[in-house]
């Protein structure tokens, strides 16, 4: 009996149909058009692409071609039960559009991106709330590696939240950790291949940080200092320091804090206090100015919905403000009925004021947007190398 091709191989013969198409096309369509119609392929079939001819190399190698590629292809990048998927803006409620990556790792723990490029931390053992030393980053393009290039095995104890840069300039890399050793920071800098000391260390202790970061050349963390929460920025070229000024305090208890990317600005967002469900969300323009972008009452709406579900008790923290989506996490205090795994999600749009319906056990965390990149890691001579 002949059987069936499953549907990865039927995917892959479309993509080379597509791909011959493209070819046999490209001699006779203007290449503004051409790129046009690449730009909304995905990535693995655009590396593929770089081989078929010298002139497409250099198209599709252009810096043109990648900056256009990168900024129509935002997606959010995260983790749910130790895997990494991804989903378009509109879909990020819809757990049945999550599509995985192509890496996966039993052992991961926790993730950053920057630029098109992720930074994964694959644990081992925990002791005192850091990873111990035979924990390991690994890196790579999570749209097109299967095979991330994994970092040498730590030799110190690491905290979970991490921050990762990468320049699409020189194609270098850092990435910036808390260590167990009197709250102080490292640098992996790909440039040298080993771990260092910033040029510069903070004039203060960083004892936990909650998130980190990066837009643009700057490394933004949100952390406990000695006695109040701050918000510093790191500058991953010069590594200087700076404490941000926010429009809001960071110390309510009953509030949650959050900061991400959002038009290429960073994005801090409060929900809270508790029992008093209000979101805002402000933007970090040029001059260091703060523009509210996002003020709502999520009060009744959030006590409806939930109140119908037997959940009075709750704790609303965000995960995600993009496009008119806040993505919600609800803690639920009590658990009762089918609510056992004590959490859910729910999406807030801001265009018509309407919540979703509720996302059972999302059990989502390192939420990122990530830009699509052609750019892939590999290693030569043992060291790991981005283009």
């Amino acid at each position: 009996m002949e059987q069936e091709p499953d549907d990865s191989m039927v995917s892959s013969e479309q993509e080379r149909h597509t791909e011959e198409e493209m070819v046999s096309l490209s001699s006779i369509l203007p290449d503004e058009l051409v790129t046009k119609i690449l730009i909304s392929l995905p990535v693995k079939s655009i590396c593929r692409f770089k081989v078929v001819s010298r002139p497409w190399q250099s198209l599709l190698s252009s810096s043109h071609f990648a900056i256009t590629f990168s900024l129509s292809n935002t997606r959010s990048l995260f983790l749910q039960n130790n895997q990494m998927f991804f989903a378009s803006a509109e879909n990020i409620n819809n757990p049945s559009s999550y599509t995985k990556t192509a890496f996966q790792h039993q052992d991961l723990t926790s993730m950053a991106c920057h630029n098109g490029i992720a930074c994964c931390l694959v644990k081992s053992i925990i002791q005192d709330g850091y990873f111990r030393r035979d924990s390991f980053f690994t890196v790579g393009n999570p749209l097109a590696q299967k095979q991330f290039m994994g970092l040498p095995r730590l030799a110190f104890g690491v905290q979970k939240i991490f921050g990762f840069y990468f320049n699409p300039i020189d194609k270098k890399f850092k990435i910036l950790v808390g260590t167990r050793k009197n709250c102080s920071c490292l640098i992996f800098d790909s440039s040298i291949g080993r771990w260092r000391r910033p040029r510069n260390q903070p004039n203060f202790r960083i004892h936990t940080p909650w998130f980190m970061v990066c837009v643009g050349f700057t490394c933004y963390v949100l952390c406990n200092g000695e006695n109040e929460r701050h918000l510093l920025a790191l500058d991953m070229e010069t590594e200087e320091w700076e404490i941000i000024l926010t429009p809001t305090r960071l110390n309510d208890k009953d509030c949650s804090y959050r900061i991400h990317e959002r038009d290429s600005c960073l994005c801090l967002i409060q929900v809270g206090p508790h029992s008093q469900e209000q979101a805002h969300a402000w933007l970090l323009t040029e001059g260091k100015k703060w523009v509210e972008v996002m003020n709502a009452d999520l009060t009744s709406l959030l006590f409806k919905k939930l109140g119908r579900l037997g959940v009075y008790d709750f704790f609303a923290s965000a995960n995600l403000f993009i496009g008119d989506i806040l993505l919600i996490h609800i803690q639920n205090r009590r658990p009762v009925n089918f609510l056992s795994n004590t959490s859910v999600g729910i999406t807030y749009n801001t265009n018509n004021a309407r919540l979703s319906e509720v996302i059972e056990d999302p059990n989502m965390s390192c939420v990122f947007l990530n830009r699509s990149s052609l750019f892939t890691a590999e290693k030569k001579n043992g060291e790991i190398h981005i283009g």
